[in-house]
């Protein structure tokens, strides 16, 4: 906790809990032999509200403590005694009951401390939560979205609840942490603990709106260590043994810190709260003139709808919320809904500390986009986002306001031993980890998200928490129902991507499915709308800046990003993460309700593309994309054919693709994907022997007797803006053929009502 008084509180009652906790496992094994066979397996109905008060022939603590003669303490430390012994323990189920009393036993104390004195009513509200563990284990939480079971979970009660484990349903939506327990003690168990701990946590993050970072407890053998989730690592504590009585306090210290530390210090954002009566959430939002409060202007909306989670332990975060200004009278019902008229962004991108030298800001940017484009007759018809309030997210800490950043966020939570973590997994700038990757980090550990090299700037991995209100109100790209409808979104995000580039030289290098929205315009056409230019750089004529870094959503990046090599990034990068994009668009399906699922995608080639390894992906999409006719074998081939019966997705696919790496305008020193003397012939190999090719023409690779290759990737950069132009021409006449197709089809539909109300 922040708070002095609470600090000392703190220390008195983990003090209190331990020195009760070491005078019963002194008196075993012989005071604890009349304990009933219902207390040791855990069968005893407890009711912990019940006055503290114990036979005479239990043992008695050392004086002085005020928890002396409670029965309910000792019942609960007969079954925690297991495990802090380790007795009878053979599998991690044998674990979960001893680990849970330990839980029970903690939140006993810190009731009954603040149940016996006026600290629990005082007008500091000391008194702030109990940390209380799930009844149920090895079980799947009700609002999953896999088939994944954890082992345990904590969760946080008001002061006057009972004080026992939760029973009923759990959901990852109440869960402060999950704990994941392991009979194999050592790193070998933790480090098996702790990888599962960050699949677990994922759903945390995705069910929780309001969540900044979140908790975890892993439990290898006796040693327990605290675990901390980040936007751009995982942390652990250093072991705490409950072999010994330093470790049992340290571990009992964590829980009752918990108790009685500040809501941010959890990881929630005090600037959203749920309004109970009125069924829905209210969300502070900076404008441009500085940070939520703190003297500057602070704009109130209200949202029930979440239109983007952020369903990954690492990156931005982002979620975006269908929200309204007018708050409700009423509480938000089916009869009385709640009308959103825009979309709040929400999200940790990477930044510079002073704001003023923020050159990445996306509010500035999006200003900046509205500026170039305003004006132009080649813009009139492109939709773009418009920024009504947003800037950086500021929370009230002990009366003063505090810029939410990445800083804030790790100086609140260095609790123990946190900050000199002895493990750590995490990402580096301008990397989103959208995908889990393999690696190596210190110790051995296999590192679940893929490290770019590392920046030399000192304050590269620094995040703000941004917040931006805008309209128009999208809907994601799956809402398409027709390929018509999902040809012209595609079509439309990248006439406003050229349009951007041109007017502005902003380059948006993140083309994904979740960039790219359906707004369904008064006429019934569905339009595409180009958002997050989280990861937008300023591009100028003639510029040759070379990065290194990868930046974008992992299924969709290009090769070269891929590669992280040093050829200039372009729009032509961009232009080839649109193709993946409608590439996996157009096998999975376009027509909402129609689509096949991820599952469904094991047989077909292109699966490769969202494979866990790096370098699967990038060998697989440098053989697919190499030729026209691989191109066409590998992938177009198993496009979803009943969704586009006249070719018009396919042939969008096929030309983009060609006029990016087979253009007939340009000589063959600009095709393919790799470095060549001469035009491969891989489609006279095998498949094994053409992608075994593939792997072995790397960017950097040089063949034998020392003779110069061509570098396609760079042929091409050099003409990026010629080829860009035929991209962009393609894109209208497909644009205009899409647009005339929905408008066929809802003359169509319009006849068949008028039809169906005539009968």
């Amino acid at each position: 906790p922040l708070d002095p008084e609470r600090r000392s509180l703190v220390q008195d009652i983990a003090s209190e809990a331990a020195q009760f906790l070491e005078s019963y496992l002194a008196a075993e094994p012989a005071a604890n032999q009349g304990e009933s066979a219902a207390a040791m397996d855990g069968t005893a109905e407890l009711h912990p509200d019940s006055p503290m008060q114990a036979p005479g022939s239990m043992a008695t603590p050392q004086a002085g403590t005020t928890l002396e003669n409670s029965a309910l303490l000792r019942e609960k430390l007969g079954l925690a005694k297991r495990w802090l012994l380790w007795q009878s323990i053979n599998d991690e189920k044998d674990m979960y009951k001893s680990i849970r009393a330990l839980g029970e036993f903690v939140a006993l104390v810190v009731k009954g401390r603040l149940g016996s004195s006026a600290e629990a009513n005082s007008s500091s509200g000391l008194g702030r939560r109990l940390v209380l563990p799930s009844s149920k284990s090895d079980f799947k939480p009700i609002d999953a979205d896999d088939k994944m079971r954890i082992d345990m979970g904590l969760t946080c009660a008001k002061p006057d609840s009972k004080a026992r484990a939760l029973r009923g349903q759990v959901s990852y939506y109440e869960l402060l942490a999950v704990i994941e327990a392991k009979v194999k003690d050592g790193n070998s168990g933790f480090e098996q603990a702790f990888k599962q701990l960050i699949v677990y946590t994922r759903q945390m993050f995705q069910q929780q709106h309001n969540l900044r970072f979140a908790w975890g407890i892993t439990a290898s053998g006796r040693d327990a260590r605290v675990c901390h989730f980040g936007p751009d690592k995982a942390v652990s504590s250093r072991p705490m043994s409950v072999a010994t009585a330093d470790g049992r306090r340290a571990f009992i210290e964590v829980l009752v810190n918990w108790s009685f530390c500040e809501k941010s210090q959890l990881g929630h954002d005090s600037t959203m709260e749920y309004m109970s009566d009125l069924k829905c959430w209210q969300i502070a939002c900076p404008d441009d003139a500085g940070s939520t409060g703190g003297g500057a202007r602070t704009a109130y909306y209200y949202f029930t709808t979440v239109n983007c989670h952020a369903d990954r332990v690492f990156g931005r975060h982002t979620r975006c919320f269908l929200a309204t200004d007018e708050k409700p009278t009423d509480a938000v019902s089916l009869e009385k809904p709640l009308i959103p008229k825009v979309v709040i962004k929400d999200s940790w991108a990477f930044a510079k500390p002073n704001a003023a030298d923020d050159t990445r800001d996306e509010v500035e940017t999006l200003k900046k986009i509205r500026r170039g484009l305003s004006g132009n007759k080649d813009c009139h018809d492109i939709i773009v986002p418009e920024i009504i309030v947003g800037g950086r997210v500021s929370f009230q800490l002990n009366g003063s306001w505090v810029e939410d950043n990445t800083t804030t966020m790790y100086q609140l939570c260095e609790a123990g031993d946190i900050a000199s973590a002895q493990y750590q997994l995490g990402e580096t700038e301008d990397t989103t980890g959208e995908q889990c990757q393999p690696g190596k980090v210190g110790n051995g550990m296999d590192q679940l998200y893929k490290q770019s090299e590392a920046p030399s700037s000192s304050d590269s991995t620094f995040r703000a928490h941004r917040r931006i209100v805008m309209t128009p109100i999208g809907e994601p790209l799956r809402s398409t129902r027709s390929v018509a409808e999902f040809v012209t979104v595609v079509c439309d995000a990248m006439r406003s991507h050229s349009a951007i580039v041109k007017h502005c030289g902003i380059l948006h290098r993140d083309i994904s499915d979740n960039n790219v929205l359906v707004y369904r315009a008064n006429n019934g056409i569905a339009r595409g709308v180009l958002i997050d230019f989280d990861y937008a750089i300023e591009v100028k004529p003639g510029s040759r800046e070379n990065r290194k870094e990868m930046t974008g959503t992992f299924p969709f990046m290009s090769i070269n990003n891929l590669m992280t090599s040093d050829v200039e990034r372009t729009s032509l990068d961009d232009w080839e993460s649109m193709v993946c994009l409608i590439c996996l668009y157009a096998t999975l399906g376009t027509v909402s309700g129609k689509r096949r699922t991820y599952e469904d995608l094991a047989g077909f080639p292109i699966r490769f593309w969202r494979d866990d390894s790096l370098e699967m992906v990038l060998n697989f999409k440098r053989l697919h994309l190499s030729e026209s006719t691989i191109f066409m074998e590998e992938i177009v081939e198993f496009f979803k054919a009943d969704d586009d019966k006249d070719g018009l997705l396919k042939n969008l696919a096929v030309l983009i693709h060609e006029l990016l790496f087979q253009n007939p305008t340009l000589g063959s020193n600009y095709h393919g994907t790799s470095r060549k003397l001469a035009k491969p012939k891989l489609p006279e190999l095998s498949f094994s022997e053409r992608l075994k090719a593939s792997k072995h023409h790397e960017s950097g690779a040089q063949p034998s007797g020392g003779r110069s290759t061509i570098n396609p990737f760079v042929e091409r950069a050099k003409e990026w803006e010629r080829i860009s132009q035929d991209l962009l021409g393609l894109t209208n006449d497909c644009w205009e053929l899409a647009i005339e197709y929905q408008e066929a089809e809802i003359k169509e539909k319009s006849s068949v009502v008028m039809d169906n109300n005539s009968k």
